[in-house]
């Protein structure tokens, strides 16, 4: 069985055809942008080291371009350990942030006491131009450890409390 088609018809599948192709590969170049900038896992990552170079005693070295905050949920209630509780990508103020980090005291040798330590936490990734991630893990209770895995520092005291109040500020 055939079916005929004027003519006009396929002038204006042409003509319709263009704005829906266009629509899509502006929509597939957002979403190619938008997977440059991965974002924050559903389940709070097992600590790993830091890929960052070795700097001089720096949490974080200096010139990231971005910051990835994540913010995990605690231990408590357990429908909802270790899981995304919200996130938010940071692109000024980062170096001010940075500097927050490296200010803060040298977590102390020996065995620490913890209590009140729910595993809540921030995980800030620093993203550089030419080199690897710095990825820190920030404590948000009990002796609220903040490390990158090459360096341990410790989030207590009022250079602590500063960090801590801008990060729970900027992911709530």
């Amino acid at each position: 069985m055939t079916i005929a088609v004027p003519a006009t018809y396929n002038i204006e599948m042409k003509i319709l055809l263009v704005p829906v192709a266009a629509l899509a590969l502006a929509v597939l170049a957002l979403h190619g942008a938008h997977a440059a900038v991965p974002g924050c896992p559903a389940v709070a990552p097992k600590p790993l080291p830091s890929t960052a170079p070795a700097g001089g005693g720096e949490l974080v070295p200096t010139g990231a371009t971005s910051l990835l905050l994540c913010r995990y949920h605690g231990l408590n209630p357990a429908a909802t350990a270790r899981r995304l509780e919200g996130m938010r990508l940071v692109t000024s103020g980062i170096a001010q942030i940075a500097a927050e980090f490296d200010s803060l005291p040298t977590l102390p040798r020996g065995i620490m006491a913890c209590p009140f330590d729910d595993g809540s936490e921030i995980v800030a990734t620093f993203r550089y131009p030419r080199a690897r991630a710095d990825v820190v893990d920030v404590g948000l209770a009990g002796c609220r450890v903040v490390t990158n895995g090459r360096l341990s520092r410790t989030a207590i005291g009022p250079a602590g409390a500063r960090l801590l109040a801008r990060l729970t500020a900027l992911v709530p």
